[in-house]
């Protein structure tokens, strides 16, 4: 979630410039055009951002284990998660 010092000001639809294109955000790397709210933005700390890649890989191995239970040729797909896991390790030490 955006801290509120970095938010656009607000605008209702009868400005009629909610359809154009964004004028706080480039469209392509939705970075902001502001190089210094951009800053801002870049420097605040994420706390939960370890506790969001552990539930991301608890569903992922869920989605594997479902896998291997319904496929009976499982053997490449062993494999292949087998690698995943194994750089999902690496990147936490």
């Amino acid at each position: 979630m955006i801290e509120s010092n970095l938010l656009p000001p607000e605008k209702t639809c009868t400005d009629c410039s909610c359809c154009g294109p964004p004028k706080e955000l480039r469209p392509v790397t939705m970075w902001y055009r502001n190089s210094a709210r951009e800053t801002m933005y870049r420097v605040q700390p994420e706390p939960h951002f370890r506790f969001d890649l552990i539930c991301s890989f608890i569903m992922f191995l869920s989605i594997a284990i479902i896998q291997f239970i319904s496929i009976k040729r499982y053997i490449h797909l062993l494999l292949v998660y087998y690698q995943i896991i194994i750089n999902f390790f690496f990147y936490f030490t």
